[in-house]
């Protein structure tokens, strides 16, 4: 999933025993080209993943997340 992030590679995510993987989706789950799966919206899902274009990652949301700890660290 991270690697599919990165890359900008269509992506399924499955869940695992311990939801990790859940809790990483959740960071991430406006990125319209990684989807967690849902049995009930596979097949709309995998039409939309593969008729995507110019997948891109942009990573400003994630950055303002990491900013306090950046600032806090810059700090010491």
């Amino acid at each position: 999933m991270i690697f599919a992030l990165l890359t900008g590679t269509p992506c399924i995510v499955f869940n695992n025993s311990n939801y990790k993987i859940k809790g990483v989706y959740k960071w991430i789950e406006k990125i319209n080209y990684i989807k967690f799966y849902n049995e009930k919206e596979i097949d709309k899902d995998l039409n939309n993943l593969i008729n995507l274009n110019n997948n891109h990652y942009n990573n400003n949301d994630l950055k303002n997340k990491y900013q306090p700890l950046i600032k806090e660290i810059k700090n010491k």
